[in-house]
């Protein structure tokens, strides 16, 4: 007796085993691409007032302050301020973030920043954490202190 496959059986198989690896390989792509975008150096590029009508002019950046964000893949963040207004001395602070869709339709994505040290430089009205955000046009933005009247931060990727 002499074995004959099924054509059919071995079609519709192979069909489904593609499928299933195109949706695996699909899948895994885009749960990296939100932290790929977040991934790298950001630096301050420009500040904006969070009640126009009563500060119609953005306030300017001082040259001497700087501000930057380094995100690294492990879930970890270090923000350095090069001038806080009394010192030109570098300030660093670390810490974790979590990052995930944003329900506000300016913003893809929402990255919430934890403190693990100099929680003082969290842009906030409260110490040791920041909410930050990814808008379309792939900006970082803090709009943290915005509840409290104080200034939005907007930063460019580096």
């Amino acid at each position: 007796m002499r074995f004959i496959p099924n054509v059919n059986f071995m079609k519709k198989h192979l069909l489904s085993l593609i499928t299933l690896v195109v949706i695996t390989v699909g899948c895994n792509k885009e749960s990296n691409e939100p932290v790929s975008i977040l991934i790298g150096n950001w630096e301050l590029v420009e500040t904006f007032v969070s009640w126009p009508p009563l500060y119609p002019d953005n306030p300017e950046l001082d040259s001497d302050y700087k501000v930057t964000y380094r995100f690294d893949t492990d879930g970890t963040f270090t923000k350095t301020e090069t001038s806080d207004g009394f010192s030109t001395l570098p300030v660093q602070a670390l810490g974790r973030y979590e990052i995930g869709n944003s329900t506000q339709s300016d913003f893809l994505l929402e990255v919430v920043l934890t403190f693990d040290s100099n929680p003082e430089l969290a842009a906030n009205c409260d110490f040791g954490m920041e909410n930050l955000y990814i808008s379309n046009e792939k900006l970082l933005v803090n709009t943290s202190w915005s509840a409290c009247d104080g200034p939005g931060f907007i930063f460019r990727k580096i």
